[in-house]
């Protein structure tokens, strides 16, 4: 049986960006396997989240590419 195994190995990747100074990263998967998770499945991945996620450092980014064509023009 898998058990937490989905979380652990979520947070597992979260500690190591952080140790690793990641600034940046995206989940290309569902983080909940069904539209409504459970409490207890939605605490376990916002706590994973606050720990590793949150804090004080400088947000430092750039989106390269054209707004409008990505996100559609204003007034359209």
């Amino acid at each position: 049986m898998r058990g937490n195994d989905s979380f652990e190995a979520f947070e597992e990747a979260l500690r190591y960006g952080r140790t690793s100074g990641v600034d940046f990263a995206i989940n290309c998967g569902d983080i909940f396997h069904e539209n409504r998770p459970s409490r207890y499945s939605n605490h376990r991945v916002l706590t994973a989240l606050r720990t590793y996620c949150m804090g004080s450092r400088p947000i430092d980014f750039e989106l390269l590419g054209d707004d409008a064509r990505h996100f559609g023009a204003e007034g359209k």
